[in-house]
């Protein structure tokens, strides 16, 4: 069976900039068309309270909403979407329960390449009582892996862990800390911490 992939966008405004409407209505050669619209550099579109889902073979995937969202899909090298104002990420299983959620200052959207980088006091829980801070992070929509090349911190019902470097499934089942700097291991008597200075 073939993998169907649908977005549903709600409460999208502003879906057409004046400008691109009035040069599809008065040249008629589509070429010219397409050459004057890659040479304006700014959003194509612009959406207040964008809120989509996302569905694969009929299963809700994630839920997306953000404030704002700018339109760059026209640019003929690196189209993307920026939302400069916030995102709120929810991701499903295939039953339907929340997963995961990721909250970000602003994040951006590499159409081509399927992949979006989450930028500033970037939050991640999931529902097994896990969580994850960072200030930059890479998310691959094609191998549903979540990365990161700066400092993160992880914490768990029983661990708080410091580090650089991270990877992981996008639902945090598993994940990989690349450069450990320090641990804390919470609900012991005597809590313990270690730190690379102790290595």
């Amino acid at each position: 069976m073939n993998s169907t992939r649908t977005y549903h966008r709600m409460r999208g405004i502003a879906l057409a900039v004046p400008l691109f409407l009035f040069i599809t209505a008065c040249v008629n050669d589509q070429k010219q068309v397409r050459e004057t619209v890659s040479e304006y550099d700014g959003p194509l579109r612009v959406q207040k309270e964008v809120d989509y889902t996302y569905t694969d073979s009929g299963i809700v995937k994630l839920n997306f909403v953000a404030p704002l969202a700018l339109d760059y899909s026209h640019l003929e090298e690196d189209a993307y979407l920026k939302f400069p104002d916030g995102v709120d990420v929810t991701f499903f299983s295939d039953s339907g329960t929340v997963e995961t959620t990721l909250r970000a200052n602003s994040a951006i959207q590499f159409i081509d390449e399927q992949r979006w980088e989450a930028e500033g006091d970037v939050q991640v829980h999931s529902v097994k009582g896990e969580s994850l801070a960072t200030e930059k992070l890479y998310w691959n929509m094609k191998t549903h892996r979540i990365s990161s090349d700066q400092q993160v911190t992880i914490t768990t019902p029983d661990s708080k862990i410091w580090g650089k470097g991270f990877e992981a499934d996008e639902n945090m089942n598993e994940y990989e800390i690349h450069e450990v700097f320090g641990t804390i291991f919470l609900n012991e008597s005597d809590s313990t911490e270690t730190t690379t200075e102790d290595l």
